[in-house]
This record gives structure tokens, sequence and C-alpha cells, in this order.
């Protein structure tokens, strides 16, 4: 017996996405609470993935049109579960030839949640960008600045990267760059004061050092930092992913970076990858909409509202259309 291990927002979420990799027969072993969802265990037989009936195997080879699909989501770097659950379902809905691609495109845009967009002139709104080091917090952090700033927003920047040579640096050249006020906070206290002497801006943005994923008790500190300045104000956290990273240093970092309760997604890095389905796959399985596109190094182009035709753009191309 093979053992496939299925991920879902909740246990109906699971077995119906267990259901799809894996078919109506696969033997259910156990289900367990994770902290972003549940985790079904589910059992098939050697036979079963092993020798496909002759019907289905001959379908699945002689269509040209899946076989499209299934090539372009091995060459985004699609892994087998996804691409097994994918062509599974063109089979069901007898999509062939042409039409493959677009039904599967149809079927990639509905696996993406999209975050609202922030409640900007609601005061008052914090944004913190949290996430590995190296991901371009501070660069999203400032396109989304320079977007407020050319819509008519007031804004005020705030860093608590206060360590990292060059931190307080990079983040106070783009405040220069926006002419908006800049301010460093080292302590949780410091954070909510420079939250509040930035009372009047539309939106305050703060940009955090990044961590490690293996060094939890860094991410912990962070999180209680964040938590004394959101008992004053509200509070918003943004998880910043590469899209260069590897499938399991993405899983790490979601599971390290999950105790700082992030409320969304801004993925980064998509121009340099031409196999994003990683973070895809990711964004799809966790309880986080995606807020944020990031492709590029231009502060006032390079930042992108997620769709969902862009979603599909990303498995089936590998980019942004």
């Amino acid at each position: 017996m093979h053992i496939h291990r299925v991920n879902g927002k909740s246990l109906r979420d699971a077995l119906e996405r267990a259901r799809a990799l894996h078919g109506e027969d696969a033997l259910v072993l156990s289900h367990e609470t994770t902290t972003f969802g549940v985790t079904v265990a589910i059992g098939d037989s050697p036979r079963k993935v092993e020798f496909p009936t002759v019907e289905r195997d001959v379908v699945v080879r002689q269509d040209p049109g899946r076989a499209d699909v299934a090539r372009r989501l091995a060459q985004c770097g699609a892994s087998e579960d996804f691409t097994r659950w994918l062509t599974s379902e063109l089979e069901a809905r007898d999509a062939r030839g042409i039409g493959a691609l677009d039904v599967a495109a149809e079927l990639c845009g509905d696996r993406l949640a999209i975050a609202p967009s922030p409640k900007v002139g609601q005061l008052p709104c914090v944004l913190a960008f949290v996430g590995p080091t190296g991901v371009g917090k501070t660069t999203t952090l400032a396109k989304l600045g320079s977007r407020l700033v050319r819509a008519g927003r007031r804004i005020a920047l705030v860093t608590t990267d206060a360590q990292r040579a060059g931190g307080i640096e990079h983040l106070g050249s783009h405040a220069k760059l926006l002419q908006a006020p800049f301010h460093v906070a080292r302590t949780g206290d410091e954070l909510a004061r420079a939250v509040e002497a930035s009372a009047n801006a539309d939106a305050i943005l703060v940009d955090t050092a990044g961590h490690s994923p293996r060094d939890r008790e860094l991410v912990e500190r962070l999180a209680a930092t964040l938590e004394s300045t959101e008992r004053r104000v509200p509070l918003t956290r943004y998880l910043v992913l590469s899209a260069t990273a590897s499938r399991a240093a993405l899983e790490t970092a979601a599971k390290t970076f999950q105790p700082l309760g992030p409320d969304a997604l801004a993925v980064t890095k998509l121009d340099e990858t031409r196999e994003p389905a990683a973070v895809l796959e990711l964004a799809a399985t966790l309880p986080l909409a995606v807020a944020f596109f990031c492709d590029g190094q231009d502060i006032a182009r390079d930042l992108h509202r997620p769709t969902r035709e862009q979603f599909a753009d990303l498995f089936l191309r590998g980019r942004l259309a």
C-alpha cells in the first residue's frame, strides 16, 4: 500500500482533495489537525497506482491537449500530486485538444484565494511585512508605498530592521524618494510610539528584519514585538515568500512564521524563475489568501493585485502574462 498525505483547510476540504488526487476508492487511514488546517493520510494499492486500466491510460496518452497541460505543469515545477489532480479533473470533464488548456486554466485559477485590498484611510492602517531573509520585504513595502503615494495617500515608513548592515539606509532611501516620514523602532514600545507619531498618515508601512526559518527564537521575539503594538492599534501582517525558494524551504518558512499570525501572502521574485509552481501550490494549500504578486525591481510598476487569470498563467506558462 502507498501512503499519501493531503492537506486541507478543513476535514471536508482535505477529503475532497484526497478524492480528487487518489480516487473514490482510496482508503482514509487517519487525520490530524495542524496549524494550517487538517492533514489526512490516504492509502491506495500499488496495483491501482502502477497499473491503470488500459482504456484510461490510452486516453491520457493519446489526447494531445491533456499531454500539453501535463508538459506545461512539469516545466513550471508542479508536483506529481498537483499534476495528477489536474489531469484527472480534465478527464472527468472530458476536456480534450485545444479546449483542455482553457479548462486547466479555469481549474488552476479556482485554487487562488484573493486577499482584500488594504483598508487604507481607515485610521490607523498599519501594514507589517514579515518573512525570511532575502525575499524582498523592503522592496515590496516600497512598491506598495509608491502606489499609495501616486493615489494621493499619505504614508509613513517604519523599520524594525536596525541590526542588519544597511537595513535602515535601504528603507530610508525609499522614504526620501517617496517624501514620507521615516522612523526606526527597535522594540515593541518604540514601534507603537512610531505608529502613534504617524497618526495623520493614511497608511503606516512597517518593515521587519528578515529571519532564518530555522531561528524560531528570533521569530518568536518578532511576534512579541508585533503583538505589543497590536494591543494599541490594529495590525495587518503580510507574509512575504519568494517564488525562487525550494518547496521544502517554503513549507519550513510557512510553519516557522505561523506564530506571527500572518493575514495574507505576498509572492515575490516571479520574474526570477520559470518554475513558480511550488509557491503557488503552497498558496493554494495554506489558509491564507494572496494579496500581492511581484515580478521585478521597478518600484512603480512591478506590484500587482492577483487575479485568477494570473494564477493560471503562472501554473501553465511560468510567468505573468
